[in-house]
This record gives C-alpha cells, sequence and structure tokens, in this order.
C-alpha cells in the first residue's frame, strides 16, 4: 500500500492538502481465517474541505509525541471499494464522500530500516480503522502498523 498525506493549515486558518492511498495490483493479504485473498489495483484521494460540500475536515498535531490525526472526504476513486473479505479491513468501503480517519507517528528511529519496531514510524489508515480523536480528542491513535518503507514528517 502506498499512502501520501500532505495537510497544512494556511495563513489564514483554512486547511487544505490531500489524503491518497493506492494499493498495486497484485497484492495480497490474509483474512481472518487464514486465507489469502487477491486485492488491488485500487485508489483514492481524499481532501479536508471536498468541493460542492459544507464538510470540513480536521489536522490534530500534538508535538509533545510526534503523532498526528487527520480527518479527510474522498473526492475521487478507483478500483476496488470494498476490501474483500471477513478479516481484511473488517469490510471497510471508500466511495466519494467517505470520511477518513488516520493518524500518524513520527517514530524516533526513522526512515532507517534498521531500527527496531517499535522506534519506526507507525501509522493507521484504511482499510485498518482508526481510532484517533481529532481534533484534538482524548486520544492521538493508537498507531499499530510499522511504516516498512519511506518516512513519516509530523511538524507542529
Amino acid at each position: 500500500m502506498n499512502i501520501g498525506v500532505n495537510l497544512h493549515v494556511t495563513g489564514n486558518g483554512t486547511l487544505q492538502g490531500t489524503l491518497n492511498e493506492t494499493i498495486p495490483e497484485n497484492q495480497s493479504c490474509t483474512d481472518g481465517n487464514g486465507t489469502t485473498i487477491a486485492v488491488g489495483p485500487s485508489h483514492f484521494t481524499s481532501k479536508p474541505t471536498p468541493p460542492n460540500t459544507d464538510l470540513v475536515g480536521c489536522l490534530h498535531v500534538n508535538p509533545t509525541t510526534s503523532q498526528a490525526s487527520v480527518i479527510t472526504y474522498v473526492t475521487q476513486i478507483s478500483g476496488l471499494e470494498t476490501f474483500p473479505g471477513s478479516g481484511v479491513a473488517q469490510g471497510f468501503f471508500v466511495g466519494v464522500g467517505s470520511e477518513i480517519h488516520a493518524s500518524f507517528l513520527d517514530g524516533p528511529g526513522s526512515p532507517s530500516q534498521q531500527t527496531p519496531p517499535e522506534q519506526r514510524d507507525h501509522l493507521n489508515a484504511p482499510p485498518a480503522a482508526d481510532d484517533a480523536d481529532c481534533p484534538g480528542g482524548t486520544t492521538d491513535g493508537t498507531q499499530i502498523n510499522v511504516q516498512q518503507n519511506g518516512n513519516i514528517n509530523v511538524h507542529p
């Protein structure tokens, strides 16, 4: 899975940017029964304020823990809209207008792939469920997925 996120607040206080996610073709994952299921190709683009709506997403950054949580709304999709299988993404559906919750942890040892998993970058994003309370609720999320490649940078 490839995820690209660039969200920021402009000088006038407007939240701008995108959260994009792509699952390339010929990918697979294991469902809750141990069965391998083909997934992909699929892609979605999401923005904090999609056109022609009153929806407004959020960005919360915790500079103490180097965590960020976001809410964006899908503006474009291609490929699979529902991830198949009982244990794969809990039937997560992505359609235009879907609310996307994601959270990120900028680990102290990133981006080195030689550091222990607990020191690397972590994230939760679809198809994984995210428990962050953006904007600034009681939790910045539980990022359980270790980033395999790339780098997460969280800036206050």
